[in-house]
C-alpha cells in the first residue's frame, strides 16, 4: 500500500493540475532521501512552469541531497 502511494505521489508531480503537484511535493517533503527521489525532483524542477512550485521542489531537493551526502560521509547515523 505504501509503495503504491509513493508511486501515485510521484506521478502526481507531473499532473496538469497545480494543486495536485503541490500536494505531491508535500508528500515528497516527508519522504526519506533516495537517489530515485532526487532524480524525480530534478526532472520536476526542469519541467515545472510555476516558479513557486519549482522553488519548493528545490528546497526539498537540497534537503535530500544533504541527507544523502551526510550518509555517504558517515554523518547522520546514531552512535553505537
Amino acid at each position: 500500500i505504501v509503495r503504491n502511494q509513493i508511486v501515485r505521489h510521484r506521478r502526481d508531480l507531473f499532473s496538469p493540475r497545480a494543486l495536485r503537484r503541490l500536494a505531491a511535493l508535500g508528500h515528497m517533503r516527508r519522504e526519506a532521501a533516495s537517489v530515485d527521489s532526487i532524480r524525480v525532483l530534478r526532472d520536476f524542477i526542469a519541467w515545472e512552469p510555476r516558479s513557486l512550485l519549482r522553488e519548493r521542489a528545490r528546497v526539498i531537493l537540497a534537503r535530500m541531497e544533504n541527507e544523502i551526502d551526510g550518509l555517504r560521509l558517515g554523518r547522520g547515523r546514531e552512535p553505537a
